[in-house]
């Protein structure tokens, strides 16, 4: 039978797909879902030093418990199918099963349980390669990713994925996995604390930023400062106090002597939130916050005819807020006690 072409299996069990279906296999391996895998001993011995102590027992006629099928052993599994042919990826060369992927960090959990459970040496390496900076997990998942580094005492990548959380959200609000359930208070705590410094971090970078001199295109329209809706003082000779207007109890901080029009008053009282969900640089591109301010332009006529040209102005400085605030950022350790 050619090894591309699965045997036939039980009615009640499936045959897996290859590599994990050879018709020259010594040995069969039955997940708790029924799927069996006919691979070969050799693989196995070489990447598990219990298998191989397993192998070295007797087997077939000279073990009376043992299930055959095809004259082969069969081993049943307490892992999933997926699990399995994920441990089995890992015996195997690498050219025979094409490369590992996981869908999910759950996956990867359930995988280094396994590994740890059957002796496997290099699966660590095979993860932490799954979790890599650049990688789909770590970009979506970052939560879950820091959570399964903590655990495993990965340093690298538990500052990598704490980073990461700065850009999706506050981490309570991520929905809880299997992983959880192993990770203590103490490092969900210091997740927690690192996010809240880079609040911090962040939002006083808006206040105290050194704006490049062009930044003065965004201030004193007579419109905006005879008419506007959101006035905000500027305090020319002490910037780090704020200056409350009139009947208002918005403050905004600026190094700058002039009067913010209508839309960068508003993109500055905005953007304090925003980086409360998201304290990252990438926040002060963040679409949503440019619309809002872009309809603080809406009363002011003169602002109006030349939008375009605010438009193009407000993304300038808020590219520049972009790298000062990711320095900021930069500068706040996490606690990593591992």
């Amino acid at each position: 039978m050619n090894s591309s072409q699965s045997p036939i299996a039980d009615p009640a069990t499936t045959a897996a797909e290859a590599p994990f279906n050879d018709a020259e296999a010594d040995i069969i391996l039955r997940s708790s879902d029924n799927v069996e895998f006919r691979v070969l001993k050799l693989f196995l011995s070489r990447a598990s030093s219990f298998f191989r102590n397993m192998f070295d027992l007797p087997q077939g006629a000279a073990s009376g418990d043992q299930e055959m099928r095809d004259k082969i052993p069969v081993i049943a599994m307490a892992e999933s199918a997926s699990v399995v042919k994920h441990v089995l990826q890992c015996c195997y060369p690498l050219a025979a099963v094409g490369g590992i992927t996981f869908e999910s960090v759950v996956e990867i959990y359930k995988l280094l349980e396994a590994a740890q459970k059957y002796d496997m040496a290099g699966v660590d390496a095979i993860a932490r390669c799954a979790i890599g900076p650049m990688s789909g997990l770590m970009i979506n998942y970052p939560f879950e990713v820091y959570a399964l580094a903590a655990e495993y005492k990965w340093e690298e990548e538990v500052r990598v994925a704490a980073r990461k959380c700065l850009h999706n959200g506050p981490p309570w609000s991520y929905p809880s996995s299997q992983i959880m359930e192993s990770v203590s208070g103490a490092i969900l705590r210091r997740l927690d604390r690192y996010f809240t410094r880079c609040t911090d971090a962040a939002k006083s970078t808006v206040h105290a930023v050194e704006w490049p001199r062009i930044y003065g295109a965004l201030c004193d329209c007579p419109h905006c400062k005879q008419t506007g809706s959101t006035r905000v003082g500027i305090d020319t000779y002490n910037i780090n106090r704020p200056i409350r207007s009139p009947g208002s109890t918005q403050r905004v901080y600026l190094n700058h002597n002039g009067w913010p029009n209508n839309h960068w008053a508003v993109y500055l009282r905005e953007i304090g939130d925003f980086l409360g969900q998201r304290p990252r640089g990438s926040t002060a591109l963040d679409p949503n916050l440019m619309n809002k301010a872009i309809i603080g332009s809406v009363g002011c006529e003169s602002c109006l005819n030349k939008l375009s040209g605010v438009i193009s102005m407000m993304r300038d400085m808020a590219t520049h807020l972009e790298a000062e605030i990711d320095k900021a950022v930069d500068n706040v350790k996490l606690e990593v006690r591992l």
